[in-house]
């Protein structure tokens, strides 16, 4: 995958994309779209904590990040490094720190449901 692949799926796509489940109003969902809605919810919060091993493991290229802010555009590694603040911010929202999801957590249980799964499936690995 090319850095501007993996910028556009992680800062435009999935980032975009679970920010309109968090903050569109649903009504009527049935259960098999919800059981849907939630397993891209775990799936992502996999993906977050791949995104946060890498990124600790890759650390030293932050540097590079700094010196040269446009260096994503040409290094895979460097254009992982800078979705950090997406990948923080889907995940805050996840977990419903976001004043823009508050609404659909205090008419959802679904914010409840992904934090017992996510912790049983961190206990599990």
């Amino acid at each position: 995958m090319d850095p501007l692949e993996i910028t556009q799926l992680l800062r435009g796509k999935i980032y975009t994309f679970i920010d309109i489940l968090l903050t569109t109003s649903i009504p009527n969902v049935n259960n098999s779209v919800l059981n849907e809605i939630m397993e891209m919810v775990y799936d992502f919060l996999d993906l977050a904590i791949i995104f946060l091993n890498f990124y600790k493991n890759k650390m030293f290229l932050l540097d590079y990040l700094d010196k040269y802010p446009d260096i994503f555009l040409v290094d895979e590694n460097c254009a992982v490094l800078a979705c950090l603040y997406e990948v923080i911010h889907t995940v805050r929202r996840i977990f419903g720190f976001d004043e823009r999801v508050n609404f659909f957590y205090k008419v959802s249980v679904l914010w409840l449901k992904v934090k017992i799964r996510f912790m049983v499936r961190q206990s599990e690995n």
